[in-house]
């Protein structure tokens, strides 16, 4: 299965791949590989694993996941079956973390980042680093009164500052509070002007 734990796909997960499959099985008839988020696959990585997919190994199987097709380049959709599945609904999360023994509170925060993916989600409730980085976004957020707000908020979410990306993503909105506090300054005079009187 791939991606492997918490790592995109990488060039040597690729090479794997393609060397690992002709190799016969030890066990069993088959061998089965099943690359998850093929979509976020660079087409230089796609194009990699193009002639593999076009003559694969007797008894080889290979499960491409995506939810963004387009994505994917046609060479490779023309060469596979197509099986659409229908989406989780937020329900159907909300049980399945429950089931899994997660709090209710935190099942319900992050069923609302994962996409109706319940796998996606239970790695995010797992995830203390990102429930902490939550809470901080959602208290920044609603102490966000004034300029002076904005500068406090700033230098408390800096610890997140060597992975915005993370930031970025689930919080696009409040991003702008990892910018340098000269740049808050500035963007927190715009936005509470002097004579401009707050509540």
């Amino acid at each position: 299965v791939y991606p492997k734990a918490k790592e995109k796909i990488l060039v040597a997960d690729v090479n794997e791949i393609v060397s690992d499959c002709f190799i016969k099985p030890f066990e069993g008839e088959r061998k089965v590989y099943i690359i998850n988020d093929f979509d976020t696959m660079s087409p230089v990585l796609q194009n990699k694993l193009l002639k593999t997919l076009e003559e694969p190994p007797e008894n080889t199987i290979f499960f491409l996941g995506a939810t963004n097709e387009s994505a994917v380049l046609a060479t490779i959709k023309s060469r596979c079956q197509h099986i659409h599945v229908d989406d989780t609904s937020f329900e159907e999360v909300m049980k399945y973390l429950t089931n899994s023994g997660i709090n209710e509170n935190d099942a319900e925060i992050v069923a609302g980042f994962c996409n109706n993916r319940p796998l996606l989600a239970e790695q995010y409730a797992k995830d203390k680093a990102f429930l902490k980085m939550f809470d901080d976004v959602l208290d920044a957020i609603k102490n966000l009164n004034s300029s002076k707000d904005a500068l406090l908020c700033s230098a408390k979410l800096t610890s997140y500052a060597s992975k915005p990306q993370s930031l970025f993503t689930y919080f696009p909105s409040i991003s702008f509070l990892l910018l340098p506090a000269k740049y808050c300054v500035i963007l927190s005079s715009y936005l509470y002007p002097p004579n401009t009187k707050q509540a």
